[in-house]
């Protein structure tokens, strides 16, 4: 693609944001672990402004309730070079059996795991920041 104009980066606005992570299912989690950062893929349901998804208890990602996460999810085209990424940076709490209006609003929130087990657990990120950026062309949203 040498002869191709340079790609240009720029910056997803906030409704792109969360168009972006609501048609979205699976992201990464990021969290501080006992042995430093740690990187979890994970199914998620972007809610009302809040991502929830399901655990096993006594996992890394239970132990993240209470704690500074991030969470991102991204797109990517090797063929075009070109694709987007959105970061969530938050906080992550338990809210499996919290009675807030929030927590019980996510409670239904259907999330479709993949790993097989029960996923007894279920954890929100409250966003602090919502930030993107995309090279080459707008993502479809």
């Amino acid at each position: 693609m040498s002869g191709d104009a340079p790609n240009a980066i720029r910056t997803l606005r906030g409704d792109e944001c969360s168009q972006l992570l609501g048609a979205g299912h699976v992201g990464r989690l990021g969290v501080c672990g006992p042995d430093g950062p740690v990187i979890y893929p994970v199914n998620y349901v972007w809610q009302a402004g809040h991502i929830a998804l399901r655990t096993s208890p006594g996992t890394g990602l239970a132990a993240a309730a209470q704690s500074a996460v991030a969470f991102e999810i991204d797109h990517l085209d090797e063929v075009t070079r070109s694709g987007w990424s959105v970061l969530v940076v938050g906080t992550a709490y338990e809210v499996t059996d919290s009675m807030d209006e929030v927590s019980l609003a996510l409670r239904g929130a259907p999330v479709d795991t993949w790993a097989p087990g029960p996923k007894a657990v279920l954890l929100r990120v409250e966003p602090q920041s919502i930030t993107g950026r995309a090279v080459g062309p707008a993502p479809d949203i």
